[in-house]
């Protein structure tokens, strides 16, 4: 499970990075700003340094910590991404724009997901809830990478 958990982990951050830069490289310079990116930034901290145990001991396997730590983990990256999607779907509807359907669905199903992930009694179906996780990374992964390749191409050169 500890690996499994990693790889989403891993992925979602990516995607917090990615997003975070979209809504805030235009952001005016305010401190109010700096401590709500602290306050996400830590959450996604504190889920990923308690994805792994500091030191294994004999006898504990990386899936007995993993569930013994899944709610605080799962929980504590839902609240920031929770917090990143709040701020976006305010500035979107802010500019009188309306919030793309396919955005909700997705941060719907994310949501859903994840709750599972962290409510379902240990078993069977909490860790299929932990794989929708990982695999709504992976489409959104791909869903990127098909976008990456069909559009139009930059360069990595200074125009001379």
């Amino acid at each position: 499970m500890t690996p499994t958990l990693a790889a989403f982990l891993a992925l979602d951050i990516t995607d917090f990075w990615g997003s975070t830069w979209a809504l805030f490289h235009d952001a005016p310079r305010n401190y109010a700003l700096y401590v709500l990116s602290l306050v996400i930034s830590g959450l996604f901290y504190l889920g990923t340094y308690l994805a792994f145990p500091r030191r294994v001991t004999d006898g504990e396997a990386l899936n007995e910590h993993y569930w013994a730590r899944r709610k605080l983990i799962l929980s504590s990256v839902v609240l920031a991404k929770v917090l990143v999607h709040t701020i976006g779907f305010s500035l979107i509807l802010s500019n009188g724009s309306t919030i793309p359907p396919g955005a909700l669905a997705g941060v719907g199903a994310f949501l859903l997901f994840a709750i599972l992930a962290i409510f379902l009694p240990r078993g069977r179906l909490a860790v299929g809830a932990l794989f929708l996780l990982l695999f709504y990374a992976l489409a959104h992964l791909v869903q990127s990478s098909v976008a990456l390749i069909g559009g139009p191409a930059w360069s990595i050169l200074i125009p001379a």
